[in-house]
């Protein structure tokens, strides 16, 4: 986690001056490294196959997640090397040098893939050859995935904006903008849109914004994290992790301290709980799993957000979003170890060390399979014995 210092709507880099916010709340007593703990594995994790993809993540806390689509996996490195892979095999598909600085995405849908880069563009390259469709300009860094919704592209920049571009042309279709505060984490949440075509994006400024997808007209408006502290790092409020949406209801956290669960379509409130995490949020039937900013994974009741189990063997591990996968919970950390905990009671059952240079992007699951990407670039799928 970086911080990013902002003064009048001008984002700067802070090459020599960014502070690392890992680093810097580790040094409190309570976040002290914990040791692996011992268990009595249960199940065994197996490599089906793994691959290399150049520079990986980077240096400057930039996620880049793989996704899939059909029975094909793309993914990109910070240097632009964006890739497809038979999901099942490994066998690579195609491979587009694009030789620029990727920050953000991947994501498909409509017959192409997208991403974006620290120059402020975003390309759209052909699903089946990787060739590119088209590119457009926008305000900043893109560092989170663009959301692709039926004829529009949705992109969230660093300085709190959201743009949309037309699906099949790249053509600019409405912005929309908030004020930045004066200092924020280094990355943006992705925008998600639900049934109704409405655009839920998070921003630095504490507040989730529901917009309509066509016109960018806002439709409800809710803040979950407020401002507050007499320094500008007290200040932070950033929603800066996974949005995660189920049917009607969105869950989200911020970094000053707050999970919530309420209506994708009205903004309603359902619940609240005070838990801080800068990854988001992962989900199945009745809970709601989270990797609070300290490494503990907790499991809520989706209903009333009561708490189901917490499991702090993991504390001060710089744990990845959580994400389900068949009975387990798969989370990664930062020395390169992927977990698997069990759902019902927080458990482990399983644990490999598998990347190195550690994780920052969240496992990716599909039927049996499990992939993860490392920030050293090793993409490696698993499956469970």
């Amino acid at each position: 986690m970086l911080f990013q210092l902002s003064r009048i709507g001008l984002l700067i880099g802070l090459s020599s001056l960014v502070l690392s916010g890992c680093g810097l709340f580790a040094k409190k007593a309570e976040d002290k490294l914990n040791a692996l703990p011992e268990f009595q594995e249960e199940f065994q994790l197996r490599k089906v196959w793994s691959a290399n993809i150049g520079s990986g993540l980077g240096k400057k806390y930039d996620k880049i997640t793989p996704v899939i689509s059909g029975d094909q996996l793309y993914v990109s490195d910070v240097n632009g090397n964006v890739m497809a892979f038979n999901r099942v095999t490994g066998a690579k598909t195609w491979l587009n040098k694009l030789s620029l600085p990727v920050t953000g995405g991947v994501s498909v849908g409509y017959g192409l893939v997208l991403v974006g880069t620290s120059d402020g563009e975003v390309l759209a390259l052909n699903q089946e050859t990787g060739e590119v469709v088209w590119r457009n300009r926008v305000s900043s860094e893109v560092l989170s995935k663009p959301t692709i919704q039926t004829d529009v592209v949705i992109v969230q920049t660093l300085d709190d904006k959201l743009f949309a571009f037309d699906t099949q042309t790249g053509e600019k279709r409405w912005v929309h903008g908030n004020t930045v505060p004066a200092l924020t984490l280094r990355g943006t949440s992705s925008p998600v849109v639900n049934s109704e075509n409405v655009v839920i994006a998070g921003f630095s400024s504490g507040k989730l914004t529901g917009l309509n997808a066509n016109n960018g007209v806002v439709r409800w408006e809710q803040r979950i994290a407020i401002p507050s502290g007499r320094s500008d790092i007290e200040r932070i409020a950033d929603i800066d992790g996974k949005l995660l949406m189920t049917d009607d209801m969105i869950y989200a956290t911020s970094f000053k301290g707050t999970v919530v669960a309420m209506s994708s379509s009205t903004g309603r409130m359902r619940w609240q709980r005070d838990i801080a995490s800068y990854v988001g949020a992962g989900a199945v039937e009745g809970y709601v799993f989270i990797a609070d900013s300290g490494g503990k994974l907790w499991a809520l009741d989706e209903s009333t957000s009561a708490s189901l189990w917490k499991q702090e063997g993991l504390h001060g591990r710089k744990l990845t979003s959580p994400v389900p996968y068949k009975s387990f919970v798969a989370v990664g950390d930062y020395e390169g170890y992927l977990h698997l905990v069990s759902q019902t009671d927080g458990r482990f059952v399983s644990r490999l060390k598998v990347g190195g240079n550690g994780f920052r992007v969240e496992p990716v699951v599909i039927d049996d399979m499990i992939y993860v990407y490392s920030n050293n670039g090793k993409l490696v799928a698993l499956q469970v014995n």
